[in-house]
């Protein structure tokens, strides 16, 4: 069972722009159907509750009919199908090894900056996805926020899709 993120990013690493409006360079330069391979390949999504409520406000759910897991300190209403895990702030890594070993299946693993940080530098992602758009956006939120971890990666396999996006996913190298 692995914790994977699968992402899209800009030509320059970021993630949102600099207001912090993470969809909009998204939605104008993305296939919506470029996932849908990947949402097959996973069994469960564990997804931070500041991701979740970015997603709230806009039109996006690209979880499908996926269990979701929302790692959250407080108490949120979660959609249909969705369970919430309540983790405490200073835990979510915790949280989700947990989930590796009851659930079964690859994890997607959903989370903003913070997030994604806290677990690349507990060493407990296994692989990334990452859909890199012909875009820049100049400044913004980096995809990978900041670890005091170094992790080496090792490219398995990447894919050129119509429009410039490339897929590329890498492996974990432990």
């Amino acid at each position: 069972m692995k914790i994977i993120i699968y992402s899209f990013i800009t030509l320059d690493g970021f993630v949102a722009e600099a207001d912090n409006e993470a969809w909009r360079w998204l939605e104008q330069n993305s296939d919506p159907g470029l996932g849908d391979g990947f949402l097959r390949s996973v069994d469960n999504v564990a997804i931070s509750g500041i991701h979740y409520a970015a997603l709230q406000g806009s039109d996006l759910w690209p979880f499908g009919s996926k269990k979701c897991y929302i790692l959250s300190p407080y108490d949120i209403a979660a959609p249909a199908g969705a369970e919430i895990i309540l983790c405490g702030e200073k835990d979510p890594a915790g949280a989700v090894e947990a989930l590796r070993e009851s659930v079964g299946g690859d994890i997607w693993l959903a989370g903003d900056t913070r997030t994604v940080a806290r677990f690349l530098g507990a060493g407990l992602i296994d692989e990334v996805v990452l859909n890199i758009l012909p875009v820049t956006l100049g400044r913004g939120t980096a995809f990978f926020g900041q670890s005091d971890r170094v992790a080496y990666w090792k490219l398995s396999e990447h894919q050129i899709f119509e429009g410039g996006i490339i897929q590329a996913r890498y492996t974990a190298q432990r």
